[in-house]
């Protein structure tokens, strides 16, 4: 095989794994999503990870988004999600931070009295979020970068590509 037919081959096998089908488009819709908890409080400790994995994956299944990544520090949420055509992406943010919200200030009440005065015991999340769409190229960059936000030797240098 020559260097060029191999160049095609590559070219138009890819597509398939990365592409969706809806019955009138071809799509990719893959965001790194972030959210920060209230006053960035260091809360989430290693069960409420745990707990916080399934309870993103339930509401992403459920809206039929895949979940591709996921990462969590003390103080906020990195996920990659790969969207469907007809969700509206920032109806399911608010989706997934009510749901992660409910779920977690109920089952660790007592955990989250230490960081949160009562007046913002309904508050597990600020208003704020990031997200931006990655094209494949991009998703191997944003995984590393989640798995290597806080190491300590790839905690100050750049992600080498």
């Amino acid at each position: 095989m020559t260097k060029s037919e191999e160049i095609k081959l590559k070219r138009w096998d890819s597509p398939t794994k990365y592409y969706k089908h809806s019955s009138h488009a071809t799509y990719n819709l893959t965001w790194h999503c972030v959210w920060i908890t209230k006053y960035r409080r260091k809360v989430i400790n290693e069960s409420m990870k745990l707990r916080l994995e399934t309870i993103i994956r339930w509401v992403c299944k459920e809206n039929y988004v895949i979940v591709v990544w996921l990462g969590f520090e003390e103080d906020h949420v990195h996920c990659l999600l790969s969207f469907p055509i007809t969700t509206y992406i920032p109806d399911m943010f608010k989706l997934l931070k009510w749901r992660t919200s409910k779920v977690i200030r109920e089952e660790y009440s007592e955990h989250l009295k230490e960081y949160y005065r009562w007046r913002w015991s309904k508050h597990l999340w600020a208003v704020w979020y990031f997200f931006c769409s990655v094209w494949k190229v991009d998703e191997d960059i944003v995984k590393r970068y989640i798995e290597q936000q806080w190491e300590q030797d790839a905690r100050w240098k750049e992600i080498e590509i």
